[in-house]
């Protein structure tokens, strides 16, 4: 009796853990995967240049973007003279808008924000603003932020006789 009721407890046990990594594996990895196949978007991914203006001072970065699907991580790479930050940022890209949150990814680094951008120039600009804390300065502002292209990523997609996103037009069909 004792042995039947362990090996239903086991049998639950393992069950369930199947069940679980299961469901884990389709969640983070199918899915995604899926979505980036069938994606029809606009794609960002690539090098970008970045210009900002912060409490007056203008600023510029240089920014990797890499996307699956909707989902857009990347690293944003700051530098003044000798000083060189690098920031983190992670969102989402949805109907022609990027929103996505950054931080400095070293542990005693506070600096971190959001920032929205939307599309301009056919794919080519992104502009919008930020907001963040900027620990040097221990206050929380916000500014102007402009991307341009510098680079299309692996995924960028051709159509026909254009690029996708391309600001030139057609020519005639021929």
């Amino acid at each position: 009796m004792l042995e039947s009721l362990l090996a239903g407890i086991l049998g639950g046990l393992v069950s369930s853990s199947i069940v679980f990594v299961w469901v884990t594996y389709w969640r983070r990895a199918l899915v995604p995967w899926y979505e980036n196949r069938v994606y029809q978007g606009l794609r960002i991914d690539g090098e970008w240049e970045t210009e900002g203006s912060f409490s007056g001072k203008p600023f510029s970065e240089v920014a990797h973007v890499h996307q699956k699907a909707y989902t857009v991580r990347g690293t944003t790479i700051y530098t003044s003279g000798d000083q060189v930050e690098e920031y983190a940022f992670e969102g989402e890209f949805r109907n022609l808008i990027l929103t996505a949150w950054y931080w400095a990814p070293g542990s005693n680094d506070l600096d971190r924000g959001t920032f929205t951008l939307a599309v301009k120039d056919s794919g080519y600009t992104l502009e919008g603003f930020f907001i963040g804390y900027i620990d040097q300065a221990s206050s929380v502002s916000s500014g102007t932020y402009v991307w341009r292209r510098r680079s299309q990523g692996p995924n960028f997609k051709t159509s026909g006789r254009t690029t996708v996103g391309s600001p030139q037009p057609a020519g005639p069909p021929g």
